[in-house]
């Protein structure tokens, strides 16, 4: 960590009584930082603004928030910035009545690239956890990630890049932190996350961009083996092409670097 604010104070000390280290009642997104800029900023305080309401939270400042992102990538030595908004203080309890929210922006440095992972593709496997059913909170990145660090724990292989999460009727939901492609032919294919999983800025980015041939549908897990090509998606590392899943290996790359060509100089991350 660089540099944190607190509700536009420097520093990174919470109260004790925040909800956010209570119960994990907050909400969070990362930017990538290139040339000074908070990479795709607008979309990133949409997805916050939405996920406030959706969890009815305290009104914030977003002109607070949106200042405080570009302060934070202004740092000299800024590569990624995490904005946390919690609902702030609160008596013991579930209640969130009398809540004011508080905001909690941090500055990273820039994360290593490794030219290999977008160049060669990356190995998965899947996950013994099995998500579960919340669509009040499918789609929205709140504060628990404990599924998620319980899924990323499974990856004691360190040839593994990641692991693939399914829901428990065998819907493929996406990796830990990462949302998932797959491109069957002409078609691109991502998953359903109206149970489960969070809707991510770069997914949504995909999505635009390949506006008449990708298709958000439920996908079973046993068809991941049938793609032609699997890709992740993720703000901070790009476009990331998956070479195999468990035993099974892929050769399409066509459309993962497409993608990268054209979403990747944004990022300031390498197209191979």
């Amino acid at each position: 960590m660089l540099a944190a604010w607190v509700d536009g104070v420097a520093g990174s000390d919470l109260p004790i009584s925040d909800r956010a280290l209570h119960y994990g009642d907050a909400i969070f997104t990362t930017l990538r930082v290139h040339a000074a800029q908070a990479c795709w900023l607008q979309a990133h305080l949409q997805r916050l603004q939405q996920a406030a309401d959706a969890l009815r939270m305290p009104m914030f400042d977003w002109s607070a928030v949106h200042a405080d992102i570009e302060r934070a990538a202004a740092h000299p030595q800024a590569g990624v910035v995490k904005v946390i908004l919690s609902r702030g203080d609160g008596a013991r309890g579930y209640a969130i009545d009398g809540s004011i929210g508080r905001r909690l922006v941090v500055v990273y440095g820039r994360p290593a690239t490794d030219p290999a992972i977008h160049a060669r593709g990356v190995a998965l496997r899947i996950a013994d956890l099995v998500l579960s059913d919340q669509p009040a909170l499918a789609g929205l990145k709140h504060g628990n990630r404990l599924e998620q660090i319980l899924a990323r724990s499974e990856c004691v292989d360190p040839g593994i890049y990641d692991v693939l999460l399914a829901d428990a009727r065998g819907h493929v939901i996406s990796a830990t932190s990462a949302n998932l492609f797959a491109r069957f032919g002409d078609e691109v294919r991502t998953p359903l996350l109206s149970r489960a999983g969070v809707a991510g800025v770069a997914r949504s980015r995909i999505l635009q961009q390949l506006a008449g041939t990708a298709v958000v549908t439920e996908i079973a897990l046993d068809s991941l083996y049938l793609a032609d090509e699997l890709f992740l998606s993720n703000c901070v590392r790009g476009i990331v092409p998956v070479r195999s899943l468990g035993d099974h290996r892929y050769t399409g790359m066509a459309t993962a670097q497409a993608l990268m060509r054209s979403l990747h100089t944004s990022l300031g991350l390498p197209i191979p």
